[in-house]
């Protein structure tokens, strides 16, 4: 019995310790399981979170593409506008009205900003990253809008280089490789960051907008050595460095994480040439601006087209207006499309006309008055009279003219910030206080033009001159008329839209009063040229002596500002490196005939008065970067415009080249070689 008791004793204890042993084993299971489900249970919690910032990275980027897309579209202040990104969302001195809007003025002109990304302005979600922080947003000086720089087109550089965590410049090589624009994915805290302090009115985002919060310092270096800061900005024209973090960089003594996505420039343009309407917008502006050319030739009594501007604007900044100025007899027939046309005035002045007045003094009527004079002797002192009371008129012009300037620039300037105004608004009521008065200076000189030409005749002078009074008085007419008009059109951009805003008009209302006032400007002006050629013809057909006399000045120096409407102008100022224009030299200014005879440039066989360029794309290989942050101008180079014979033809020392618009990206239009003058499509 004990043997079998022991036996079954035995055996119970083995069943004992072999139920223990399952036991144990099953809660080891459980325990393995409950700590691997952890492990594995947390790894696509972490990959969801980085496909979430992967996805607001990539919905910021599409976002901005989208803006600059349809900016022109967005707003009628907007009208000749193509490619401009949005004032990142920056805290005006601790007071933010609404989170997510765009800042309405960051920066300084052409100088590049940061702040959060303006979800809000760009009609999206409110987009963070994988730490739950709102992302953030750089843009280059040349790209954002407010205040917008000078000429932005497809040929415009950004203003960011970018370096991968080992020191590696992966973009910006060479200037027309640097980035446009970065969105930020700021992510955990590092390197002591404090995101406290809450701002009023970040109910989304919170926190703080103290950028060094949030984008990160680094180690590493740039090319000059020294180290790359996400947060830092340098002045107007600056090129600015910026790192992407690696996937151990939030290990290193400096950690950093900042996660990035970038947009180029040829992802910008790429997108906004998809525009059904992009091609035909410049078409039609080149165009436009053709007929403005021949605008300009039909003044007068003779057909003298304006000569060029040089390809390099004799070392000007392609971005101002004010470099555009055609060159007195110039190298070349074929060079960039001027505005202003001052040389070509002076010489059509000096080839009919003795020497204008002193330096200073606008083209107007000469010392001794019109050619011919009163009696015999050229002069009499009827005359001289009438010309000291010209001058007397134009001194009074300028004392006017400088003291109003003086004034916008001065106290009331001062005055506008003093009410607390912003700045950008106010440089806007300045910029329009100084042309205004300057309209209304040539307004005051053209009235002195007319006197002078009507004191004269009444100065009952015999003798050769009367047809050269004639003239005289017409292009005081025509100049009256120009500077009525601008006047008008100042006034509509300025004083009087300001105060349709000011009387509480919504945007859209006082843009459309623009508008309509602009459009009656031109019409009056239209009208009043008609007037001037009437009272040309019944001059001369009073005057039995009358003979001709010659074209003298065409009473314009500018052949853009006021002949083109508003939204194409803009659009030319963005453009306006691309437009090239060849002259004849049988129509150039210093020509006597006016018709092709020995030297005429021509397209396709046929002779014409001039051509007009738009030069498109860039071909491949080729750059047109301006001459910023130390680059190489390469603008200056035709050939990196346009193509084939069109280049080719540089230097037209005599305005005879062979054009052809065949092949390429350059679009021509024509001025006929015909009485009257006419703009058409290239044959």
């Amino acid at each position: 019995m004990k043997i079998k008791n022991n036996n079954h004793f035995e055996i119970g204890l083995k069943r004992q310790a072999g139920a223990a042993l399952l036991i144990s084993m099953v809660v080891l299971a459980s325990v393995a399981a409950f700590y691997l489900m952890g492990q594995f249970g947390s790894k696509p919690q972490k990959y969801e979170r980085q496909e979430n910032r992967i996805a607001s990275l990539a919905a910021a980027k599409k976002a901005l593409i989208a803006y600059a897309v349809n900016y022109v579209d967005t707003d009628a202040t907007h009208e000749g506008r193509l490619g401009f990104l949005p004032c990142p969302d920056v805290d005006e001195n601790g007071l933010h009205p609404d989170e997510g809007q765009q800042d309405v003025g960051c920066g300084l002109q052409n100088e590049s900003a940061i702040g959060r990304f303006p979800y809000r302005a760009l009609d999206t979600a409110v987009l963070k990253d994988d730490s739950n922080e709102c992302l953030w947003y750089a843009v280059s000086g040349y790209y954002k809008n407010a205040p917008e720089t000078e000429m932005l087109n497809e040929d415009t550089n950004g203003m960011f280089e970018v370096y991968d965590a080992a020191g590696n410049k992966i973009y910006g090589a060479n200037p027309q490789d640097r980035i446009v624009a970065i969105v930020f994915a700021p992510r955990r805290l590092v390197n002591n960051q404090n995101r406290a302090g809450v701002v009023a009115n970040t109910e989304q985002c919170g926190g703080n907008y103290t950028v060094t919060e949030y984008l990160d310092n680094s180690a590493v270096l740039n090319d000059s050595g020294a180290a790359i800061s996400n947060n830092d900005l340098g002045a107007a024209d600056a090129v600015d460095d910026y790192v992407r973090a690696g996937t151990e960089t939030d290990t290193l003594n400096t950690p950093f994480n900042d996660q990035i996505i970038v947009i180029t420039r040829d992802e910008i343009w790429d997108a906004v040439k998809r525009r059904k309407n992009y091609l035909p917008l410049l078409e039609t502006l080149t165009q436009n601006i053709t007929q403005c050319l021949v605008d300009y030739g039909s003044l007068g009594a003779a057909r003298n087209l304006p000569w060029p501007a040089n390809t390099d604007l004799d070392g000007n900044d392609y971005r101002e207006d004010s470099s555009y100025v055609d060159v007195a007899a110039p190298a070349s027939l074929l060079g960039r499309l001027p505005d202003s046309v001052v040389n070509s005035e002076a010489a059509l002045a000096a080839g009919t006309f003795p020497p204008g007045p002193p330096a200073g003094i606008p083209p107007g009527p000469p010392p001794g008055g019109p050619p011919g004079g009163g009696g015999p002797g050229g002069s009499t002192a009827c005359e001289n009279s009438c010309q000291t009371t010209y001058d007397n008129a134009v001194a009074d012009a300028v004392a006017d003219r400088d003291e109003e300037i003086a004034e916008a620039r001065g106290e009331d300037y001062d005055e506008c910030l003093a009410l607390g105004t912003p700045r950008p608004d106010c440089n806007a009521e300045r910029r329009a206080a100084i042309a205004e008065a300057r309209a209304e200076y040539d307004v005051e000189v053209s009235e002195a033009q007319i006197d002078y030409a009507q004191c004269v005749q009444a100065c009952g002078a015999g003798g050769g001159g009367v047809c050269g009074d004639c003239q005289a008085l017409y292009d005081a007419l025509v100049a009256e008329a120009v500077a009525d008009r601008d006047e008008e059109i100042a006034e509509a951009r300025g004083s009087d839209y300001q105060e349709c805003l000011n009387d509480g008009n919504s945007r859209s209302v006082c843009n459309q009063e623009r508008r309509d006032d602009i459009a009656d400007a031109n019409a009056d002006y239209n009208q009043d040229l008609v007037d001037a050629q009437a009272e040309l013809n019944q001059c001369q057909a009073d005057t039995s002596s009358c003979s001709g006399g010659g074209s003298g000045e065409k009473g314009i120096n500018e052949i853009l500002t006021g002949c083109l409407a508003s939204a194409d102008f803009t659009l030319w100022q963005h453009w306006k490196d691309h437009f090239y224009y060849a002259v004849s030299g049988d129509y150039a200014p210093d020509s006597t005939v006016t018709n092709c005879n020995a030297n005429c440039v021509s397209v396709n066989g046929t002779n014409q008065a001039g051509i007009v360029f738009f030069a498109g794309e860039r071909q491949l290989g080729l750059s047109r970067n301006d001459p910023v942050a130390g680059d190489v101008d390469t603008k200056a180079q035709i050939e990196n415009y346009l193509e084939g014979n069109n280049s080719a033809n540089y230097l037209d020392a005599n305005g005879n080249g062979q054009y052809t618009p065949a092949g390429g990206n350059d679009y021509l239009y024509c001025i006929s070689d015909s009485d009257p003058l006419v703009a058409g499509a290239c044959p």
